[in-house]
């Protein structure tokens, strides 16, 4: 038992010491996109694809699934799925 309370007081230690240790730039606005009209209300998922450069978002009540390009803030394509009710099981499966 001592040796384990000894084990998890040494990982503490360290990742507390990791954890202080990181300093970063405070984030910063790269890029705001125009959504479509008709889009209202919030988001469920977003996914990043960075291979081809495309971002995919879930609108909630909009039951499709928004694809823009990441490096112009462009929409490229939009997938109507009015049949689904869980719009951002289609992220999980991407």
């Amino acid at each position: 038992m001592k040796k384990l309370f000894l084990i998890f007081v040494t990982l503490f230690l360290v990742f507390e010491v990791a954890a202080e240790g990181q300093e970063s730039a405070p984030l910063r606005l790269v890029r705001t996109i125009t959504l479509p009209p008709d889009v209202k209300g919030h988001f469920d998922h977003f996914e990043v694809d960075l291979k081809g450069g495309r971002l995919f978002a879930t609108p909630e009540s909009y039951k499709a699934v928004l694809v823009f390009d990441f490096k112009t803030g462009e929409l490229i394509r939009t997938h109507c799925l009015p049949t689904l009710k869980d719009i951002s099981i289609i992220l999980r499966l991407i």
